[in-house]
């Protein structure tokens, strides 16, 4: 039962919002933010001393989640700032309207429940009849893979156009066509402007390569990136690290217009993106994590060449790559919620053939 003289209604709160309530919290410790946080919403709700039992138990659930998901994989806001969380809050002031529990107050009353019962004893038939109209309206609410995760999909599970194809006649309310898909696929390379090819060696601006690794990392992190405040997206970085390495292959039956040349050996250099963090004077937020930093999976090639490799090609490599990592500058990048400035830090090397 209330109190006499009060009353109270149910309110949702994000856990955006109260994460934004942790934040306030001066100390790094996540015990002492949680307490903080606790303290903070008896405040807000004005909770009286008799329902502190109901609003800690109702905070318990954040402190679960937060506890078990967020400490160990903060790189996934998206999941962790889904669900609302709902408060009852206490409103002391007199009023002469008479209280109710939240669930007389619904929309969903108990005569609708009574209607429902009773349509469904009329006939022996009736019930079946309702399950099926109920199987059929969830049928209808089936989401279709928009062109990116259906390239995501059939990228992970190797599949040539032909079985892109088959998937995409089989069920058309699922997969996207191929022309779809395909540009889908082509929006994951960089300008054409910024590759430059010819028979043996291509590559791409190291600029450009890491504009366009920052806009595709931002238009898969877009909502994270909404909940980040405006000083937030002035001051993200993205770590990197690359390398570079030689190795021999099988020679093709292909004639190059200068017979000394081969493609017997190859070298390579390649960039992998670590994380993308805020960074306010040495105070770090991790936005996202690479989750295997040392597999080929997020390798992006600098530079490919037919060339032997040995201690003096290594070295010019080096200092080519680094050359232009010393003239990099800030990408800016316009989404839906404002500009984002991404600055980058110095790559480290890290090479095979050393």
């Amino acid at each position: 039962m209330d109190d006499e003289g009060s009353s109270r209604m149910l309110k949702e709160i994000t856990k955006k919002s109260l994460y934004d309530i942790m934040q306030e919290c001066p100390s790094k410790k996540i015990d002492e933010k949680i307490l903080f946080l606790e303290k903070k919403n008896i405040e807000l709700t004005k909770c009286p001393d008799s329902k502190l039992g109901i609003l800690k138990h109702t905070l318990s659930y954040f402190k679960s989640d937060f506890k078990q998901k967020w400490r160990l994989a903060n790189y996934k806001q998206e999941r962790f700032f889904k669900n609302s969380i709902k408060f009852v809050i206490w409103n002391t002031e007199k009023s002469n309207r008479p209280t109710k529990e939240f669930v007389e107050s619904s929309d969903i009353r108990n005569k609708d429940v009574s209607k429902i019962i009773k349509e469904i004893t009329l006939t022996p038939t009736r019930a079946t009849k309702l399950r099926k109209a109920f199987s059929s309206v969830n049928k209808n609410k089936i989401k279709k893979h928009t062109p990116s995760e259906a390239l995501a999909i059939f990228v992970e599970g190797d599949f040539t156009r032909r079985q892109r194809e088959i998937l995409h006649n089989a069920n058309k309310s699922i997969y996207s066509c191929y022309s779809l898909i395909n540009n889908a696929k082509k929006e994951c390379y960089p300008k054409e402007q910024s590759i430059r090819v010819t028979e043996t060696w291509a590559e791409i601006i190291l600029q450009d390569l890491l504009n366009h690794t920052s806009l595709r990392l931002c238009k898969y992190l877009e909502e994270i990136i909404e909940t980040c405040t405006e000083e937030e997206k002035k001051i993200m970085e993205l770590l990197t690290k690359w390398g570079c390495d030689g190795s021999q292959q099988s020679q093709f039956k292909q004639n190059f217009e200068n017979n000394t040349e081969s493609d017997s050996n190859i070298f390579q250099s390649s960039l992998v993106s670590i994380r993308l963090q805020t960074n306010n004077n040495g105070q770090k937020k991790t936005i996202w994590q690479n989750p295997v930093p040392s597999s080929p999976r997020y390798c992006r090639p600098i530079r490919i060449r037919f060339i032997h490799e040995t201690k003096d090609v290594t070295n010019n490599e080096i200092a080519y790559v680094e050359s232009q990592a010393r003239n990099l500058t800030e990408t800016e990048i316009l989404t839906a919620t404002g500009i984002l400035y991404i600055n980058y830090t110095y790559p480290a090397t890290n090479n095979g053939g050393r």
